[in-house]
């Protein structure tokens, strides 16, 4: 009867400490998120195109760590816009890879051909 209670106090210990190590993850996720806004918006105004851009891939795969794949894709847009503007071929090549992926994990398989057949035309 002693080792049960004792595996028992284990395991909401082992809960316990899950918990909090899912809120910390979230809220240094949360922050992260933050400074990469701040970054985004610092390098768009100094006219640093290439940085703007990286900014809001980092936005985007923190968003992707979350399953918020919607929001990820916003990123990526900007991500590429960002991308076509600095000349980046390279960045609109990933753009189009992280968008085509999201809506395939989204379910919009016509969405995803169209945007994995825009990479396509461009890949190397």
């Amino acid at each position: 009867a002693g080792r049960g209670g004792e595996v028992e106090a284990l395991m909401k210990d082992a809960k316990s400490i899950s918990a909090t190590t899912g809120v910390a993850r979230r809220q240094a996720a949360a922050t992260k998120l933050k400074d990469q806004e701040m970054l985004a918006f610092a390098c768009r105004r100094a006219n640093k195109t290439r940085n703007e851009a990286m900014a809001y891939y980092n936005m985007g795969v923190l968003h992707d760590n979350d399953k918020e794949y919607d929001k990820a894709n916003t990123c990526y847009e900007q991500y590429l816009q960002a991308a076509r503007a600095a000349g980046d071929t390279k960045g609109e090549q990933l753009a189009l890879n992280s968008l085509g992926i999201n809506l395939q994990k989204l379910s919009q398989l016509e969405a995803a051909i169209e945007i994995h057949n825009q990479h396509l035309q461009i890949a190397d």
